[in-house]
């Protein structure tokens, strides 16, 4: 039950959106945090929602902690932003997701500790920016993941002490530039992963260990 005396507090709760379909909405600078705070030591759950010709806002948005889940949800026609969002230690899956001719951004987004994971998901159209995201010790993954006629950008991104995993990724008549990326102390692994056309660049990378 919401606590009456503040009837827009969620916190301490589980959040289910299971299923949930967002034509609209706006969670800018809300905090998920596994500590006393709004949304506290709990996991936020998107699994499954489709987010459809709309514009939903995650800016600024702060995930310390916990667990938040987009496994399996759908991005039609959506323009979503994660732009200066934060994920300090915390786990956040886009696992099996569908970007589908939507928008999606991750600019100036900040990895400390925590996890991006993108494993399985299908890129179709989508327009993707992790431009100037910075990591500290965090890790993006992209696994098995297909980019069909995307971009998927990382231009000025700089991961340091981090990892970003490509494996068994297929790339079909995408672009994904790296200009100006720094990978400083930091893995990039492109093992098995298939290029088909399209145009992925990795020369720009610099002062970091070589894709492998």
């Amino acid at each position: 039950m919401i606590d009456s005396a503040d009837p827009l507090s969620w916190r301490g709760r589980d959040l289910d959106f299971t299923g949930a379909t967002f034509d609209g909405g706006d969670f800018a600078c809300v905090t998920f945090a596994a500590a006393l705070d709004v949304f506290a030591a709990g996991r936020v759950s998107f699994r499954g929602a489709i987010f459809r010709s709309g514009y939903v806002s995650f800016h600024g948005t702060e995930f310390a902690g916990g667990e938040v889940t987009f496994e399996e949800a759908r991005f039609e026609l959506a323009g979503v932003s994660f732009v200066a969002a934060t994920f300090s230690g915390a786990r956040v899956s886009f696992r099996r997701a569908i970007f589908d001719t939507g928008r999606v951004l991750f600019e100036r987004a900040m990895v400390s500790a925590g996890a991006l994971a993108f494993d399985f998901a299908r890129f179709s159209g989508a327009q993707v920016s992790f431009n100037r995201l910075t990591t500290s010790g965090g890790r993006l993954s992209f696994e098995d993941a297909s980019f069909s006629c995307s971009q998927v950008s990382f231009s000025g991104a700089d991961f340091a002490r981090g990892s970003l995993s490509f494996g068994l990724s297929k790339f079909v008549e995408g672009r994904m530039p790296f200009d100006g990326a720094s990978f400083t102390g930091s893995q990039v692994a492109c093992d098995g992963a298939m290029f088909s056309g399209g145009n992925v660049d990795f020369s720009a990378l610099w002062a970091g260990t070589p894709p492998t």
